[in-house]
């Protein structure tokens, strides 16, 4: 029975475009020498060793996912197919590739827009709220708890608030994996950093950091996001110093549990994954970052709407010609070439929507248009669509991480950005951290009406989706190819709307206020 069972194991695995054995034994030359056949080798042992089958799955990420899998002595691989793989293939990505196969099938032509019903006339940009928050009274002992390091987008907006909460005067520290400084574009944080690991086994050390302000220990902690890796912290804070909390709110937890595979679809009827819902019906409240994400918090939760900031100082458009020149040459980019550029990873969450980007810039070149896109960040994904890695080849320049001054030298390379997605659960619960960035640097951006997008008008500060698949970015970038002064204008408007929404004082302020009226101070 078990080698019946290893046969078709191995039938399976060498049916499945998710395991190539010549790139196996290019990877693993002991394996070649050895004279072994790769899918028999990868059974055997080689996912043991932690051996990728393919450039197009990960073992790792997929442990990471289901740790169960690990137990039951499975291959990851084996237990994908047998599994996850039997579920039908994203409807998304099937049409994105027949948009893509036929006009690579066709002779180079351009889309033509569709009709618009009437043209928005540009205005000055709505704002979210009209609250305008009171004069700073007696400082706040704040403590931020960020789930990741400083460097990472979450870590940016935390940084972000810290700074300009210190800069109103209260006392802020940020538990945190890193070190103060490193997510922020300024050299000078005015706040303390401590690793999450030292306040988890020793929340004394707050009482350290806060010695000689306001009553010496915290008034409250902030916590960035409701992810269980902050519960110990936040417990072992508020056991030690009697103080309420608050939970962060920048996504739809339940539609990223979802797409992590974490929890099944339809096994809760919670709108928040199972933990989290108890975890924040004990906060003294919750800030979103999107006013949509009120659906999902417990009733009756007092919840204040915290969109984030950026310094349109340092994101500004403008970049000397000789200097854009070089960069183009150095990243080997076709002089005449429009670019794109897209920071950010791919995860199981966004991971349809990097596919339409990717097949898009391969359409409008099919089209006729001279199109690049460089990309930062990493593939955070177990499973990688094998199109998307031939996608990956050409008219792509794939950076990986870097650092955040190289970064804003590579966002002034952009003639357009593209925010990809549409309206949908993971969508229209969010608001990319990229965004204020992209607007800031006034280049027109193309982005679903969703989130901050409700918020926009169409061809006035930006250039807005419904479905934001493959044909509807190729459309909306070919509509700002053709019309280079709609370019221009819109992206003008979306500066003007970027520094006037987020805006790090005034929304820090808005904040401070909200924290006194949960502590009823």
């Amino acid at each position: 029975m078990q080698r019946l069972r290893n046969r078709r194991d191995a039938e399976l695995l060498k049916s499945s475009p998710l395991f190539d054995g010549d790139w196996y034994l290019k990877q693993n030359p002991d394996v070649y020498d050895a004279g072994e056949d790769p899918a028999d080798h990868y059974l055997r042992s080689g996912w043991r060793q932690r051996r990728d089958p393919s450039p197009y799955f990960r073992g790792n990420f997929y442990f990471a996912a289901h740790p169960e899998v690990r137990l039951m002595g499975m291959s990851p691989l084996i237990h994908y197919l047998r599994t996850v793989g039997r579920k039908p293939p994203s409807a998304r990505v099937e049409g994105d590739w027949e948009f893509l196969s036929g006009i690579l099938a066709a002779k180079p032509s351009r889309i033509e827009p569709e009709p618009k019903s009437a043209t928005a006339k540009p205005g000055k940009p709505p704002l979210a709220s009209a609250f305008v928050a009171s004069a700073d009274a007696v400082p706040l002992n704040i403590v931020l708890i960020n789930y990741g390091p400083l460097d990472s987008n979450s870590g940016m907006h935390a940084g972000g608030f810290a700074n300009a909460l210190s800069a109103l005067g209260h006392r802020v520290v940020v538990s945190a994996m890193g070190t103060a400084g490193q997510a922020l574009d300024s050299d000078a944080s005015g706040f303390l950093t401590v690793p999450s690991r030292d306040v988890r086994e020793n929340p004394g050390i707050l009482a350290k950091l806060f010695a000689g302000y306001g009553s010496g220990t915290p008034d409250l902690i902030h916590c960035w996001t409701p992810r269980p890796v902050n519960w110990s912290i936040v417990r072992a804070v508020t056991h030690a110093y009697r103080c309420p909390y608050l939970v962060h709110f920048e996504d739809n937890e339940m539609a990223v549990a979802r797409a992590f595979g974490s929890v099944r679809a339809g096994a809760a009827a919670s709108k928040l994954p199972p933990g989290v819902h108890e975890f924040v019906a004990g906060a003294a409240g919750a800030t979103i970052i999107v006013d949509a994400l009120r659906e999902v918090l417990p009733h009756g939760l007092p919840a204040h709407l915290l969109p984030p900031g950026v310094d349109g100082d340092l994101f500004a458009p403008g970049s000397d010609s000789a200097e854009r020149a070089r960069l183009r040459t150095a990243l080997d980019i076709p002089a005449n070439a429009s670019i794109i550029v897209y920071p950010g990873n791919i995860h199981p969450a966004n991971a349809d929507d990097m596919f339409s980007l990717y097949a898009a810039i391969h359409a409008l070149n099919g089209r006729g248009n001279e199109v690049h896109l460089i990309r930062t960040g990493e593939d955070n994904i177990a499973v990688i669509d094998p199109r998307f890695v031939k996608l990956s080849t050409r008219y792509v320049t794939h950076l990986g991480w870097i650092r955040r001054e190289r970064l804003v030298e590579i966002l002034k390379l952009a003639d357009f950005f593209v925010q990809p997605g549409g309206r949908d659960e993971f969508n229209s619960y969010r608001l990319p951290s990229k965004l204020p960035e992209f607007l800031a640097m006034g280049r027109p951006v193309v982005t679903a009406q969703a989130n901050i997008g409700l918020l926009m008008q169409d061809r006035v500060n930006a250039i807005l989706m419904q479905r934001g698949d493959a044909a509807e970015i190729t459309q909306c970038v070919e509509v700002l190819i053709k019309d280079p002064a709609l370019a221009d204008r819109v992206g003008q408007q979306g500066r003007h709307f970027a520094i006037a929404h987020f805006d790090w004082a005034k929304n820090a302020k808005r904040l401070a206020s909200f924290y006194r009226q949960v502590l009823g101070r």
